[in-house]
């Protein structure tokens, strides 16, 4: 089960960057058989900042529901 979440997770992620995705696969194909290190960095860069705002995004989603069942769990017991 948690491979297949994971597995999710990821496909949405690359989803959601699919253009940065194709822009740093571009480059690296591009350089083929001389591939180096650091050689599509920006494109690297970019991708990687992409796939990390989505999954902070996705946390902060999460948080943000997790935190509105509690306060309507709360509320509805009158703990005051």
């Amino acid at each position: 089960m948690k491979e297949k979440k994971s597995a999710s997770r990821l496909q949405r992620i690359l989803v959601s960057c699919a253009a940065q995705a194709r822009e740093y696969g571009g480059c690296v194909a591009a350089k083929v058989p001389q591939v180096e290190r650091d050689m599509c960095l920006k494109e690297f860069l970019s991708l990687k900042s992409c796939m990390q705002s989505v999954v902070l995004i996705s946390y902060f989603i999460r948080f943000v529901e997790v935190l509105g069942s509690f306060v309507r769990s709360s509320s509805s017991t009158n703990c005051i």
